[in-house]
Parts: structure tokens; C-alpha cells; sequence
């Protein structure tokens, strides 16, 4: 090897007579070798300079041996031209992959041809495959129906572009010896131990010196060694790493920095002791040592007031001075008899339970205040192996795929089989008792005694809410009923007692005209008593599925302020279940929050707290898990919820909504959210469509195109109606979804092709469709009409759409029973012109006006338009009159030749600005994700992903600084 060939920058790894080539077979002696020989110009099949495959074949393959692992950035190559068309010289490539591996038979794909059939392939064909690789594959098998046993490849040459596993970029720089992944466009992505930042240049938190091989000295932790161990760390020390307090807290203290206080009623070493509960004046004890600092209660005495006075006793009890004593004999007498009664109760029970049927009958009872509570006969606690039942993350989709066959067969019978209603064997008396009756919202769901969340209250300690373990059993979570008028109190004493800093709520005050949950918090510049606690709004943010809130709680006697965020979740119905990725979206949000707050429960309520709130508990606990470990046990998981707190997960639909909301959860990925100055400063390298794709967009494509859900696999598709008289053939938009046109035109129905979206802030606020064919403009005025569509875009001039003679003119146009005007137009820009228009009724005094956005530019021909700045000047357009009507929100239509070209990059863009002025961060993955569960062709292509970005950072650098302190947010106080 030279070292002048070493040097090259970004060099082509490919040397003729040194690198090797092996294929699936050789047509006559056009053997493999062929492909690597150096003359790119050679390329009929006479020049004697190309490889072929034998004919007759079901596969073929090149493979090109580079004879170590590099960092290939790109692969050319070209076919065979001598066959007297492009189309014919390139017609046998079609699908063709191309592949890459470290070692022989692991082949992944970098790309995948989806060239249409009768298109020519472009050559030289260039294609990215930014990977570690020593072989390249060029690989065919053409899928039927045009693999007719006849596959074979006829490649002339091959150059593949890279440099050294320890280097990048188009100039082959060095990562550095401290780099242990070196990503070929990148740069450096891991650092060996110890070591951190962009190229390794600095030490890891917990460890400095030159070489980074001294960690912190005692008593210093983190970055640079700058941290200091909390003083309340059992002798001063911490973790070098993240100054977690590795012997312990100091008594008085909690957490793992030990930066918290014990609660009231708690003290000692980890706060793990609990106050006597006898301490004068209702106060509680000293959190050092437990001793009560104002004296004890009646009766009792000690530093911590733990001792009974016996005079003191005796005068209480009113009997004889050994009285005591007496008392405690019997107590003692009658707690062994019990014992032995309920032994014999559980081992008669057990007997008995072998002859009982596995399902009885249900029965039904009415709620006190609104819907109706079904409640089974019980069933006994049953000991379940965890590991039964498990299921890998990545077997999820095919576990539920046979669970759902024969109308969800096997699904119904697993979840028949768990223990529904009250447990006999938990006892739940406090619930029972004649003073709590008026606080439960529903007269059967009472809280299980052992897990039931006990109030300090010296009045009374009873709500209706119990802990619930995790997967670790931990008492992770509090499930709780929606307050009541007369329990808002107990519910704010909660969440002050056990330190709640996020609630997350799963209903709506209203469910039609029955209500729910009482409102208990403010409105915004307003502050609400409750007992010792002032509540106020300081923030609210508005999203399309939910609501979040951060509120201020003052204890009035302790004079401590805390922040708790409330998510109140406003899509999903009682008894029924939501739309699945919407939920899952909410979830990952919620757990952005919890995740600060993991050493205290987060608090989840719906109505009666039992259905929705036991699958949202059941979809946080088992998707952590099944991160941590790979699997996850539905049925398992939801029997322990149970024991906990009665009929978690309350009916069918939702045990299944669960399922398929881990399923959703799990096909996310991770670090796809960028704040707005990381997207402002990473997504430049995208502007250029010459630069190679960086492998975050690619992963992030290929994924989105992974899950997308094929039209059979979507509910309520109206595939068996004929509409190809009035839309175009290919009708994109899914059932579900689909626009549903209310108003009655004599001879027309209620379809239209066009798709209802959700913006980043409003639900159902984006419309996709298509032009209509001649013939059907009326249906286009309907459905302005009947959503209120007050914007719409025409991704193409109109004079390229040939129904628009139909109603665009300078004259009043008459579609019965509309009237359609143009009353103004005006020039945007040189590519863009705006229209107002009038719709009125013939027989209706009423009218509907419309301001039409053209794009003149866009030639309905090209997929995207050759400029990009006509997306961020309609955007920005549209976003300026919102903000000069901003108490007005009417959707927003987009139209396109078929209802997804052009559709989904502007639905797309429009969404990641609305985030990045509420939030500051954009997810585009998510963004897309939920465009393709409404219409799975609105992003389908690479480049229209990577126009997303670029079109988003376009309409940043153009905008003010400003954020949606109008529409969205109330106060601008970051979070």
C-alpha cells in the first residue's frame, strides 16, 4: 500500500489489480474482476471491462472485498449502455440494493431502488452508504411481479469512496486515538472511558488530569471536579460521578443527594422512622431525631413521646390500676385467636376454590354520580410466575398481531381471566365507613386498606387513592379517583404530603353534559384557597391532544412555595380508549417531567380513577421496564395493578389499547427532539441537497417508513367504494379520517379525498386533499364550508388544475346552491399570489370567505418545488393574519394533485414551527410520525424529510423572536 494513496482526501478505496470482486455467478467469462478494473469509460458488453451474472438466475450479486474495515462514505457505479435506450440499459437494475458488511453473511442495506419500472436509472448510479464496511454488495432479486426467474447484473465498474475507521469527512480528518467510533460524516460519536465532549478533548464528569485517569478527590464529584458532596452525605461523601450519596443520607434527610428533608411525620436515617403520631399540638417530630419539641398528647410521655402514662391510663380506661395490663393480656388472647380463625378461613377457602368455575356472571351496579360501574364476582389473589407470559419488545407486534385474530379471540380470554372487581380477600373498610361513603365518587370502587394513601389530616385521613408499585415494587405511583366538591381539599393535601410534582389527568370536567372530575385548579392571574395551601396558574400550554399547566402551591404556616406540572390529557372518552399514538406522545412527554422527580409518585386520576388511569400507569411502568430489560408482561403487570387498587385497566378496550400503545412506544427513538439553537446550528448541512445525508436523517427515514401502516391494516378504509368518477383514482386519504362532507347537495354524496390533521397546538386543524376532478368543484366549496376552512393553499398554479375554470374567475361563478366571487387578489411574492373569495348561499343569507393561496413556481409536474422559500413565505404568510385574528381558529386546507404532494411537507413545517415558538425544540420524527397514521403517503421519500428541516429552519432565520405567548401560552416562563 502507498502512502501516497493513504493520503488522499476522501479517497476512492477501490485499486485495480489489488482489490478484489466475487459474483453469484458468471455469465460466459465476464467474470467479477471486470467491475474493479479501473475504466469507468468502458461500459458495452464488447469493450471486454464488464462483470455479468449468469442469466436464468432468482438473485444476483456483486461483492467487492476491500480488504479491511474503512469508513465508506458513498459507492459509484456503472451499468451496462449499450443496449440503444436509457430505459432499456437499466431495466434488468430495477430494485436493485445495495449492502454492506464487516464480516461475510451479516449484510445490511444502506439503499434500496424504488425507481418506478419504466424510468430510466440514473448513471453513474451514486449512492450513500455512510458505514464501517470491508465488503459492498450490489444486489438484486426483483420482486414479482417482475422477477420472472431471470434475474442477473451486468456492472462495468465500481468506485467506493471513504477513508481510515479513524477518520471523517471529506478530507479524512483524524478523530483521535481517544475516539472509539468514528462516524464517517460526524466524526467523533464515543469517546473511550474517561474521556468526553465533541473530539474527546475533555474529561469524563468524576474525572480529571491530563490524561483523565484521577477521579475527583473525596468530598468533589462531576465535571471538572467542580461539584461539591452535599454535607447531609454520611461523612461528606458522594459518588465521584453524579454526587450521589453513596453511604447514605445524614438523619433528617432523603433522596440521593440527600438534598431533600424528611417529609412531616418522618425522621432518622433515610427519613425511614416515623414519628409516634403523639406529639402536642399536632405538630410533628424533630426529623433528626424524632423527639416531639412541644411535649406529648395525653397519656404519654418520652423524648419521643412513645411511653403510655399508666396513671394517666387508668383514668382514661376508668378501671382498676392493673387494668392496663389486663387489656393487653386480652388483646393478646384474641389477636392469636383471630390468627388461627383466618389460617383456617384461607386454607378452607383454597380447598374450595379448586371446585369454583373459571368465569362467573357479572353484575352491575349504578355509580352515585354519573356512568355505570361493572363489578364481577371475585376472584382470589393468584400467585403468577412474572416470567410467564413475557414477551421480547421486539416480538410485540406479532404477540399482538395473534392475540387480535378471530375478533381479538385469545386477547379476550387472557383478559378474562384476571381477578375484576372488589377482592374479598383485600379488605378496603375505610372506604366502608359511614363518614368516607360521601367522599367516593362511585358507591363500589373503595381503595384496598394495605395501599391506600392514609392523610395526615387530624380530621380525617381517608381519599380515595392508592400507591401502586412498579415493576421493581416500588410505590411508584398514586391512582387516584377525580376530586369531588368536597374533597378538592384532601386531594391538594395529598399532593403536599407526598411531594407530587407532576399530575397527570385523564379526563375532561364534562363528558357530554355529565360531569367528571371537579375543576380544582385556577384559572390564569387568579389564586385559589385550599385548606393551608394557595394555588395559582402560572403557565398553560395548549396542544392538539392535551393541556399543560404549571402551578404554584404556598403552604401558608410553612411559608414554602413548590411548582407542580399538570398534564391533563382531553382526548379520551370515558370507557373508551384514545388515539393510540396521541397517547403515546402525551406519555413521553409526561415522562420528560417525572424523570426530574423520580424519587416521588406521580399522581394519575381519571374519573373513578380505575380504567384510563390503569392503562396510562400500566404503558409508563411496562414501557420503562421493557427499555431496562428487553420484555415486557402485560397480563402480569395489570394483575398486580389489581391487587393494589380494584378493576385497573376496566374494560377489554383498553387492556388492548395498552398492548398497542407499548407497541407505538417501542417503535420510537430516542434523542429526536433538538432545542432550537441545536436544530438552528445542525440541520445548516442539510441545505445543500449535494451533501451526503447525514445517518441521523437517514435512520430516522427508514424508520418512519418501517411502521408506517399499510391501508389494510387501518380501521373504517372505504376501499370498496367506487369514487373514481368525482377524485382521482388514487385515493390516499385513510377512512378514519377522512373528511366527511355534512352539507346536502341534491345528486352528491359525502366523500371528498382529503385527510383531517392535527396541528402542533389544535386538533383537527389541517385539511389534505386533492383538486377536484371536473365536474366536482361543488364538493371543494362544501368542504370549505362545512369545516370553516377559512386558508386555503393550492400547492400548484390553478391554470395547470383543470377544474378551476370551474369557479376561478373575475366573474360570479353559480354552483348550486353556492354563489363563488373573487373579491380581491394580490401578489405575495413574484411566486405566490393571494386571492380573497366569497362563497354565499342562493337561498341563505349567509356567506363564507376564503383567502387562496397559488403557487405559481410549482409546477404540478416536480414533486417539490425547485425553490424552497415559497414553503416558508406561505407559512409565514398564513402564520401573520392568524396572529391579527388570533381569537378566530379556522382550519387549514392544503390541496395537491393527488392530496399528499406538496400536503405533507407544508402540514409537516407548519407543525415544527408551531413547536419551536411554544417549546423552544422541535421533534420532526414525531411530527411526520403522526401525519402518516392519518395518511400514510404524506412524507414518503428521503428528500421530502430532509425539505422538512430545511424548510423549518428556513421559516426560523425569517421570523421574529417570538413565541405563541398569544395563542398558546399565558406566561413565558421557561420550565
Amino acid at each position: 500500500m502507498s502512502t501516497e494513496w493513504l493520503g488522499m482526501l476522501s479517497g476512492q478505496l477501490v485499486r485495480p489489480s489489488v482489490t478484489t470482486a466475487n459474483q453469484s455467478s458468471t455469465y460466459y467469462n465476464y467474470t467479477a474482476d471486470r467491475a474493479v478494473d479501473g475504466e469507468p469509460s468502458r461500459l458495452s458488453l464488447l469493450s471486454e471491462s464488464c462483470s455479468h451474472t449468469d442469466i436464468s438466475q432468482k438473485e444476483a450479486w456483486l461483492t467487492i472485498d476491500l480488504g479491511r474495515v474503512y469508513n465508506v462514505n458513498h459507492v459509484k457505479f456503472w451499468y451496462r449502455n449499450d443496449r440503444g435506450s436509457k430505459i432499456a440499459n437499466t431495466l434488468r437494475l430495477h430494485f436493485f440494493q445495495v449492502r454492506y458488511t464487516t464480516e461475510l453473511n451479516n449484510w445490511s442495506a444502506c439503499y434500496r431502488d424504488q425507481t418506478n419500472y419504466d424510468t430510466p436509472i440514473a448513471m453513474p448510479a451514486v449512492i450513500d452508504c455512510p458505514h464501517k464496511a470491508r465488503y459492498i454488495q450490489i444486489y438484486s432479486d426483483r420482486p414479482n411481479p417482475y422477477n420472472n426467474g431471470n434475474v442477473f447484473l451486468e456492472i462495468c465498474e465500481v468506485e467506493i469512496y471513504g477513508c481510515e475507521v479513524n477518520r471523517f469527512g471529506t478530507d479524512c480528518l483524524e478523530c483521535g486515538i481517544r475516539c472509539t467510533d468514528c462516524d464517517v460524516n460526524n466524526g467523533c460519536q464515543k469517546c473511550s472511558a474517561r474521556f468526553s465532549g465533541q473530539h474527546c478533548q475533555q474529561c469524563s464528569p468524576g474525572y480529571m488530569g491530563e490524561d483523565c485517569d484521577k477521579v475527583c478527590a473525596n468530598g468533589q464529584y462531576g465535571q471538572n471536579c467542580t461539584g461539591r458532596c452535599s454535607s447531609n452525605c454520611v461523612d461528606g461523601a458522594c459518588d465521584h460521578v453524579d454526587g450521589r450519596c453513596v453511604q447514605g443520607c445524614n438523619p433528617g434527610y432523603q433522596g440521593t443527594t440527600c438534598s431533600n428533608e424528611c417529609r412531616p411525620g418522618f425522621y432518622g436515617s433515610g427519613c425511614s422512622s416515623q414519628c409516634s403520631g403523639n406529639c402536642l399540638g399536632s405538630s410533628t417530630c424533630d426529623p433528626v431525631t424524632g423527639i416531639c419539641p412541644a411535649g406529648c398528647v395525653e397519656a404519654w410521655y418520652g423524648p419521643r413521646c412513645m411511653k403510655v402514662n399508666a396513671t394517666s391510663a387508668d383514668s382514661l380506661t376508668s378501671g382498676p390500676a392493673d387494668s392496663f395490663d389486663i387489656l393487653v393480656y386480652v388483646g393478646i388472647g384474641i389477636g392469636a385467636f383471630l390468627i388461627i380463625f383466618v389460617l383456617a378461613c384461607v386454607w378452607f377457602c383454597r380447598k374450595k376454590r379448586s371446585a369454583r368455575p373459571k368465569h362467573e356472571n357479572e353484575v352491575y351496579f349504578k355509580g352515585l354520580e354519573s356512568g355505570d360501574i361493572v363489578v364481577e364476582n371475585s376472584k382470589p389473589v393468584e400467585q403468577v410466575d412474572s416470567n410467564s407470559g413475557s414477551i421480547s419488545i421486539t416480538d410485540l407486534a406479532s404477540v399482538i398481531a395473534s392475540k387480535s385474530k378471530n375478533d381479538y379471540e385469545e386477547m379476550k380470554k387472557e383478559y378474562q381471566s384476571l381477578c375484576y372487581g372488589e377482592d374479598s380477600h383485600i379488605p378496603c373498610t375505610f372506604g366502608k365507613l359511614p363518614g368516607n361513603l360521601a367522599k367516593n365518587r362511585f358507591r363500589t370502587t373503595f381503595p384496598y386498606d394495605h395501599s391506600r394513601v392514609v392523610l395526615t389530616n387530624e380530621d380525617n385521613d381517608y381519599i380515595n387513592a392508592n400507591f401502586i408499585q412498579n415493576t421493581k415494587n416500588e410505590k411508584a405511583y398514586i391512582a387516584a379517583q377525580g376530586p369531588k366538591p368536597n374533597t378538592v381539599e384532601d386531594h391538594w393535601g395529598m399532593v403536599w404530603q407526598e411531594n407530587i410534582h407532576v399530575i397527570v389527568m385523564l379526563t375532561n370536567i364534562m363528558d357530554g353534559m355529565k360531569p367528571k372530575c371537579e375543576k380544582y385548579w385556577p384559572d390564569h392571574d387568579q389564586e385559589m384557597v385550599s385548606g393551608r395551601l394557595r394555588i395559582s396558574l402560572k403557565q398553560e400550554k395548549r396542544y392538539a391532544s392535551y393541556v399543560m399547566r404549571r402551578l404554584s402551591l404556598s403552604h401558608a404556616e410553612l411559608n414554602i412555595s413548590r411548582d407542580v406540572t399538570h398534564f391533563q390529557y382531553t382526548q379520551w372518552p370515558d370507557h373508551g380508549v384514545s388515539d393510540t399514538l396521541s397517547l403515546v406522545v402525551f406519555h413521553m412527554h409526561v415522562m420528560r417531567f417525572q424523570d426530574r422527580f423520580n424519587n416521588f409518585p406521580l399522581l394519575v386520576h381519571c374519573s373513578a380513577g380505575l380504567g384510563r388511569t390503569g392503562t396510562f400507569i400500566a404503558l409508563d411502568a411496562l414501557h420503562r421496564h421493557g427499555l431496562e430489560t428487553g420484555v415486557v408482561n402485560v397480563e402480569h403487570f395489570v394483575r398486580l395493578m389489581r391487587r393494589d387498587r380494584m378493576n385497573m385497566v376496566q374494560n377489554l378496550d383498553q387492556y388492548i389499547e395498552l398492548y398497542n400503545a407499548l407497541l407505538e412506544s417501542f417503535n420510537g427513538i430516542s434523542d429526536v427532539i433538538l432545542s432550537k439553537d441545536k436544530f438552528m446550528n445542525d440541520i445548516k448541512i442539510l441545505q445543500n441537497p449535494k451533501n451526503t445525508s447525514p445517518i441521523w436523517l437517514k435512520t430516522q427515514y427508514e424508520k418512519l417508513m418501517s411502521i408506517r401502516k399499510s391501508k389494510n391494516d387501518i380501521e373504517n378504509t372505504d376501499e370498496t367504494v367506487d369514487y373514481t368518477d368525482k377524485n382521482n383514482p388514487q385515493d390516499t386519504a385513510t377512512g378514519r379520517y377522512r373528511a366527511i362532507l355534512t352539507s346536502h347537495v341534491e345528486g352528491r354524496d359525502s366523500y371528498y379525498d382529503a385527510v383531517i390533521l392535527s396541528s402542533f397546538t389544535d386538533r383537527d386543524y389541517l385539511i389534505a386533499g386533492e383538486y377536484p376532478l371536473p365536474g366536482s368543484s361543488i364538493d371543494l366549496c362544501r368542504l370549505l364550508v362545512d369545516y370553516e376552512s377559512a386558508i386555503v393553499v393550492f400547492v400548484n398554479g390553478l391554470s395547470e388544475i383543470q377544474s378551476s375554470n370551474e369557479w376561478f374567475s373575475d366573474k360570479k361563478k353559480t354552483l348550486p346552491p353556492y354563489e363563488i366571487y373573487r373579491e380581491e387578489t394580490t401578489s405575495v411574492t413574484k411566486s405566490i399570489q393571494k386571492h380573497r373569495f366569497g362563497i354565499s348561499h342562493l337561498k341563505e343569507d349567509w356567506w363564507h370567505t376564503v383567502h387562496i393561496y397559488e403557487i405559481l413556481s410549482w409546477s404540478i409536474k416536480d414533486h417539490l418545488p425547485s425553490d424552497l422559500s415559497i414553503i416558508s413565505d406561505v407559512i409565514m404568510n398564513i402564520q401573520a393574519g392568524n396572529q391579527q385574528k388570533s381569537h378566530i381558529k379556522t382550519p387549514i386546507t392544503f390541496l395537491s394533485k393527488d392530496g399528499v404532494t406538496g400536503c405533507g411537507v407544508f402540514c409537516a413545517v407548519y407543525n415544527a414551527i408551531q413547536q419551536l415558538q411554544q417549546d423552544e425544540e422541535v421533534d420532526m420524527f414525531t411530527i411526520v410520525r403522526q401525519l402518516l397514521v392519518r395518511n400514510q403517503e404524506l412524507i414518503t421519500t428521503l428528500e421530502e424529510y430532509r425539505v422538512c428541516f430545511v424548510a423549518t429552519l428556513d421559516v426560523l432565520s425569517k421570523l421574529p423572536n417570538i413565541t405563541y405567548s398569544k395563542e398558546c401560552v399565558y406566561a413565558n416562563t421557561s420550565l
